[in-house]
């Protein structure tokens, strides 16, 4: 690409020739229909169109054969600039429509493809957010019911020490009840002797 674009066309002929025979020998399509399109530009530089037309055939079927659609696209384009190159106006406006074309669908499924990466990272988000606010609110849920059992472990506390008081004071009141009665019984005793 670097002799294309500085104009050497026959060292990237030569160039393009070898990744040609590479292509073939290790049976890589993508790479193929690659330098198919590059063989075409360069011979509709060097103004050979019937084997620049070849090429860029080639170079449409693989890539079609393949679905790689930046291939067909750029295929497309060269047979419009070939044909540009060549005067012949009305099929270089086809092909560059069919360029044009392929061009918008690339764009819109790019764009298609993104929205949804979009909306993936958008609903992933989301849900993250959800579970974040449940285990928040689960978090003041299990505070309020750890608050709610010390309340009533303290209530339940509190009440078991009364009924131990009550107790208490019911025993205390009994034994004096109890030594009362003793000491009448003793007073009643001594009265009688």
């Amino acid at each position: 690409e670097v002799n294309y674009d500085i104009g050497k066309y026959d060292l990237a002929f030569y160039f393009s020739q070898k990744a040609l025979k590479l292509s073939l020998d290790l049976s890589n399509k993508f790479i193929l229909s690659a330098t198919q399109i590059s063989i075409g530009k360069i011979l509709i530089k060097q103004q050979n169109y019937p084997d620049a037309a070849e090429h860029i055939r080639k170079a449409l079927e693989i890539s079609t054969e393949i679905a790689d659609k930046n291939h067909m696209k750029d295929a497309y384009l060269s047979f419009s600039d070939m044909y540009v190159a060549m005067k012949d106006f009305e099929n270089a406006y086809t092909y560059h429509k069919f360029y044009s074309n392929l061009k918008d669908t690339l764009l819109n499924e790019q764009n298609n493809k993104q929205i949804a990466e979009m909306q993936t990272l958008y609903d992933v988000e989301s849900k993250n957010k959800a579970i974040g606010l449940l285990n928040k609110d689960n978090a003041l849920k299990e505070l309020a019911m750890s608050r709610q059992k010390t309340v009533v472990g303290s209530l339940l506390s509190g009440f078991v020490m009364l009924l131990l008081f009550v107790v208490l004071l019911f025993n205390l009141y009994s034994d004096k009840k109890k030594s009362a009665a003793a000491l009448q019984f003793a007073n009643v005793q001594i009265e009688k002797k």
